[in-house]
Parts: C-alpha cells; sequence; structure tokens
C-alpha cells in the first residue's frame, strides 16, 4: 500500500524504505537510510526524490537538499558504583548539534530517552541494571540528522559497594586485631568480607 506523512509543508511518500521526519512550528526535514522517498513542498515545482544517504528540510524560506552528515565516533563509559552512563563523540565537520537517544533494544522502539544538544558529551544518569544503547548522529544547520552510530552498554551497578569507615585496631585474646565497619546497603542479604596481610595484597586469607 502507499503511506503518507502530511504535514502543513510537505506531503512525504515512501514505499519499501527506511527514513525519518521531523516536524517543528516553522519547519519540515526528512532523512532517508535506504531506499528513497518522494516530497511534495509547498514552494517547490513537482515532486523531489530524496535518494538513500540524502535529507531534505522545508521551511517558508524555501527547500534545501544535501547529503547527510556522516556518523560520529562515539565512547560510552559507564561508572562502575552508581549506574551512571557518560557518552563522549568526536566533532562532527558541519554539525551544529547532536541527537543523543537511548533505547532498551537495537531497533530502537523502546526509546527511554532522546535529547539534542550542541556538547561533545552526554550523560545519563542513575540507570537500572540491564542492556542499552545509544543513539548519536549529527544534525546540520538545515536541521537535517545525519547517520547514526549506535554503540552498546550493560549496566551492572547493583548492589553498589558499601561505603567503609575508618578500622579500628582492637586488643583482645593476646592478639591485636582489626574492626571494619561499613555503612548498611538497603535490600542487601548480607555481605562478603575478605581481608589479607600487606605483604601479599589480592590473596584473601579469610572470607
Amino acid at each position: 500500500g502507499r503511506f503518507e506523512i502530511r504535514t502543513p509543508r510537505a506531503v512525504t511518500g515512501v514505499r519499501g524504505t527506511r527514513f525519518r521526519v521531523g516536524v517543528t512550528d516553522d519547519s519540515v526535514t526528512g532523512e532517508v537510510r535506504k531506499g528513497e522517498v518522494e516530497v511534495l513542498a509547498r514552494g517547490a515545482r513537482g515532486r523531489i526524490t530524496i535518494r538513500e544517504g540524502q535529507g531534505l528540510g522545508a521551511t517558508d524560506r524555501g527547500v534545501v537538499s544535501e547529503a547527510l552528515l556522516p556518523a560520529p565516533r562515539v565512547q560510552a563509559q559507564v561508572e562502575p558504583d552508581f549506574g551512571d552512563v557518560g557518552v563522549r563523540y568526536a566533532a562532527v565537520p558541519e554539525a551544529v548539534a547532536y541527537r543523543v537517544q537511548l533505547a532498551r533494544d537495537r531497533s530502537f522502539t523502546q526509546v527511554l530517552d532522546s535529547r539534542t544538544t550542541a556538547q561533545l558529551e552526554y550523560a545519563f544518569p542513575d540507570l537500572d541494571d540491564g542492556d542499552y544503547y545509544i543513539k548519536v548522529r549529527g544534525i546540520s544547520a538545515a536541521g537535517i540528522e545525519g547517520n547514526d552510530a549506535v554503540e552498546y552498554i550493560r549496566v551492572a551497578a547493583r548492589p553498589v559497594p558499601p561505603l567503609m569507615a575508618d578500622a579500628v585496631p582492637v586488643a583482645g585474646g593476646g592478639a591485636r586485631l582489626g574492626m571494619a565497619a561499613w555503612v548498611a546497603i538497603p535490600e542487601s542479604a548480607g555481605y562478603e568480607v575478605e581481608w589479607w596481610p600487606s605483604a601479599s595484597p589480592g590473596v584473601p586469607h579469610m572470607q
């Protein structure tokens, strides 16, 4: 069948392809990832074909067509103790902003967050444990969004490590003993304790 997206400024028709359409108060943008689409924009003469790797922006001032910006290089890092995820990405020439998205699945049908920013880094704080996908793409001055970079991350920050208190020396039974103390972790069923002499670090003597 035929699928159309109608807006006050443009009508986009598509068959068997992958594309994006963005609508704001004063513009319409479209980007083709696979295949091609036809656009009938107000003020344009006839239909405009957008092919794979191309984008189009339509405003009251006219229509702009350009190649999609390349995908940025992305690095995602998980803060192991808190579940915070930081994302950094290299600048893309001609990009004036970036869209950063977080989803539960690689197809991005379960998008949890989607933001635009002019900065070259972004943070998703205090995520639940689990698998996530991050998508980043540059945005041109015409508002056309470029090719995607996708990163997979896994958050496994729970239970969080306990906060240690100062060790207290204790005398007892003719031997010097040490007492360790830590702050309780909510919902923890118990704690595992290891110790070893400073002469042989990393070799536990008791747990």
